[in-house]
């Protein structure tokens, strides 16, 4: 997979020239549930994102490296939680929309 987004400022960037391709296209962006996420889903905020998608631990992509699908993130309800309090600590939770991806499991599936 081609990764070039490195940076808030490359994720900007890509928001910027997506709404300029089609001003009535809604952008989703999509963040790993990870320590950090709310700081990176305020960023996304600001650069004018019409969703932030939180996905937990195994939620996944195919575009990953099998690496980064087996080893990164934390469950969505950690990323969720960071994401709500920073985005409301800087008054920007009505900004955007706030998703979650992820497997939802029952004592059933653990057992």
């Amino acid at each position: 997979p081609h990764h070039d987004i490195y940076s808030i400022e490359d994720l900007a960037q890509l928001i910027y020239d997506a709404k300029r391709a089609n001003p009535t296209a809604r952008v989703h962006v999509k963040l790993v549930s990870e320590v950090g996420i709310g700081t990176v889903a305020a960023g996304v905020t600001k650069a004018k994102a019409d969703v932030v998608l939180v996905s937990g631990h195994d939620g996944g992509t195919g575009a990953s490296p099998l690496n980064s699908l087996k080893h990164a993130g934390v469950p969505w309800e950690l990323g969720l939680a960071e994401t709500q309090q920073t985005l409301m600590l800087n008054g920007l939770r009505d900004r955007v929309v706030v998703q979650v991806d992820g497997q939802l499991k029952t004592g059933r599936d653990v057992v």
